[in-house]
C-alpha cells in the first residue's frame, strides 16, 4: 500500500500565523480571531499539529474576548490534535471550574501529570474538598499522588521539612493555622466561623492564611478576632 505523500503547508499560512500572533500580542484579539479563523481552510487532518496549535490560538482569542464556550470548544480540539499540550488542560480546569467541577479536576489532574506545576496542586486540593464524593481518605491520597509528582520540581528551590523530635519543645505554644479560599459569605464560613472565633487565643496562636480576594463583612469578623491575617490572594506558592 502507498502512502500518500503530504503537501507542506504554503510560506503564506505560516506569515499570517506569525502576523495573527502579533495581532494577539497587542491585544487586539478581535482582529486576531478573524485571521486565525480564516485560516482554518488550510489545515485538516494531515497536519494535526498545524490544527492543534491553530485552534489554541482561536481558544486564546475567544478566552480574552470573554467567550468561554467557544474558548472550551477550540480548546478541546486542540488537545485532540495536541494530547500532550499540558497547558491547554489547565486552561480547561480553570474554564470547567463554574460549569462542572468534576470536569474541572479532570482536567487539571491531566494537565498535571504531564506538567506538574505547584498552583494547579494546590488549586485541584481546594476544588476536591468541595466535592461531596471525596472522602476524607481519597482527599489525603489524592493530595499525597501530587505532592510526590511535584517533589522533583519544588524540591530544587526549597528542602523537604525535616521534624526532630528530640527539638521538641513541649512547653512552646502550639499554632494552630488555617488555609482557606473561602474567608467571606460563604456556606463553608457559616460551618466553621463559630470554631474559630471561639479559639483561646490566650493559650494558642491563630493564623488564617487567605487565599481570597474577595471581602466582606464576614472578612472583617474574622480579622475582629485578634489572630493573625494573612491575605495571600496575590502570592504563588513559594511565598505561601
Amino acid at each position: 500500500m502507498e502512502q500518500t505523500e503530504i503537501t507542506p503547508l504554503p510560506q503564506e499560512y505560516f506569515d499570517k500565523v506569525k502576523h495573527g500572533d502579533e495581532l494577539y500580542y497587542a491585544k487586539k484579539y478581535q482582529e486576531a480571531l478573524d485571521l486565525f479563523l480564516s485560516l482554518r481552510c488550510y489545515v485538516n487532518d494531515s497536519y494535526p499539529n498545524d490544527m492543534g496549535l491553530l485552534h489554541n490560538c482561536i481558544a486564546n482569542c475567544y478566552y480574552n474576548l470573554n467567550k468561554y464556550d467557544e474558548a472550551i470548544l477550540n480548546y478541546e480540539i486542540a488537545i485532540k490534535y495536541l494530547p500532550q499540550f499540558a497547558d491547554v488542560y489547565s486552561m480547561l480546569g480553570y474554564l470547567y471550574f463554574k460549569k462542572d467541577m468534576d470536569k474541572s479536576i479532570e482536567y487539571y489532574i491531566k494537565g498535571m501529570e504531564l506538567k506538574p506545576v505547584a498552583d494547579n496542586f494546590f488549586t485541584i486540593v481546594m476544588q476536591s474538598i468541595k466535592l461531596h464524593q471525596y472522602s476524607q481518605k481519597a482527599l489525603k491520597e489524592n493530595a499525597e499522588k501530587f505532592v510526590e509528582a511535584l517533589r522533583p520540581v519544588i524540591m530544587k528551590d526549597k528542602p523537604a521539612f525535616t521534624y526532630n523530635n528530640k527539638d521538641y519543645d513541649r512547653n512552646k505554644r502550639l499554632k494552630i493555622a488555617y488555609f482557606s479560599s473561602d474567608f467571606y459569605c460563604h456556606a463553608m464560613m457559616s460551618f466553621i466561623l463559630p470554631i474559630i472565633e471561639n479559639h483561646n487565643l490566650n493559650e494558642f496562636d491563630v493564623v488564617f492564611y487567605a487565599g481570597n480576594e474577595k471581602q466582606d463583612f464576614v472578612t472583617e469578623r474574622i480579622k475582629k478576632i485578634g489572630a493573625e491575617y494573612v491575605d495571600c490572594s496575590q502570592m504563588d506558592y513559594m511565598q505561601i
